[in-house]
């Protein structure tokens, strides 16, 4: 359940087609979930601001819609029933093959006798009042500005914390170049740390998987941690590329730790079978098919289909860093003084 305190919208059109400004405040955002736990830990303010441009602005930059959503500290709390709940929910209604949009007989009407898609009618589409609808493809700009972003990541639990992951001022730019088919994103967070906070880990030196190393001086950027991310989709290749930038970071691997975070992402359910239902020679009816990584690509050519062809640029760039190896088989526990023999680590 969503619960909002206080609402406030404000809507201005100007004379200029297409012109218009919003903006909405949302006060008291919490969130529960049905056995009455709080998923935010502390209501948290949302402000929205929204700017359309009018469709005779002279470049496709001025022409963009430029949304900017400013979030105060917010506190997440998820537990593993949360979590495979939210990701039953997505799959149920977003990652569902039948959208449930369309009727059958919609769906038969733009189909030949022999099964193929009919081209669409090139009539011109009339909206309710019975104008011509004009559709005009626009850039999209979307900033998401957090004071503090806190996921604490639960076992069945809310009192069993497995991790925590602080994100300190963090800004996320997402532009969309619908005319390129293209999209790019910028993170920028001024810290990121993960804290192990699990009751085992209450009296080990390593806690912080990721931490800063280096103290930022006045002459340093204050921007930690950088992601860009861009997608370039052409024709049937889709070009992608991710630039990493982390800073000074100390990175600590904890085997028990990624052992418990890993399974926190386990689903419960087992994988569904596949049921195989011969209607004539050489043609089957699969049914439930769980397509494995790899097997895609001959079900799209059994349809006639060219699957795309993706290729990867990745790039991760640090300063000064250091790895810490924790060894699980000698003891971990002492709180100060750590010696070689209870601790390797290794830089």
């Amino acid at each position: 359940a969503l619960h909002v305190g206080n609402l406030f919208v404000n809507f201005k059109t100007f004379p200029t087609p297409g012109e218009a400004v919003a903006a909405i405040a949302l006060d008291e955002v919490t969130m529960k979930c049905n056995r009455g736990e709080n998923l935010i830990e502390s209501p948290i303010r949302m402000d929205i601001d929204v700017k359309l441009a009018p469709i005779t602005a002279p470049t496709l930059d001025d022409q963009a819609m430029r949304i900017a959503i400013l979030f105060s500290r917010a506190e997440i709390i998820l537990s593993r029933l949360h979590y495979n709940q939210l990701m039953k929910t997505l799959q149920s209604n977003i990652g569902e093959m039948n959208s449930f949009l369309r009727d059958e007989e919609d769906s038969k009407n733009n189909m030949s006798p022999d099964n193929k898609l009919l081209r669409p009618s090139t009539s011109p589409t009339l909206t309710h009042g019975g104008a011509e609808e004009v559709i005009v493809k626009k850039r999209m700009y979307l900033t998401f500005k957090f004071q503090e972003i806190v996921l604490e990541m639960c076992d069945e639990s809310q009192s069993d914390t497995i991790l925590s992951v602080n994100a300190l001022e963090t800004t996320i730019l997402l532009r969309m170049f619908p005319e390129e088919d293209k999209m790019e994103v910028d993170a920028t967070l001024q810290d990121l740390f993960i804290e192990d906070r699990r009751r085992i880990a209450v009296t080990r030196h390593f806690r912080h998987l990721i931490r800063q190393v280096t103290d930022s001086s006045a002459d340093s950027d204050p921007d930690v941690f950088k992601l860009k991310y861009i997608q370039l989709k052409r024709d049937e290749i889709v070009d992608q590329s991710i630039n990493i930038d982390v800073g000074s970071p100390q990175v600590v691997f904890i085997p028990d730790l990624v052992s418990d975070a890993l399974g926190f992402f386990e689903k419960d359910e087992p994988p569904e079978t596949i049921q195989v239902k011969v209607v004539e020679d050489k043609e089957a009816v699969f049914d439930n098919i769980q397509v494995l990584q790899g097997s895609s690509s001959s079900l799209n050519y059994d349809h006639g289909m060219v699957p795309e062809t993706k290729t990867l640029d990745f790039k991760l760039k640090t300063a000064d860093c250091r790895f810490v190896l924790i060894d699980m088989g000698v003891g971990i526990t002492a709180p100060n003084n750590v010696s070689s023999s209870k601790c390797r680590e290794a830089a």
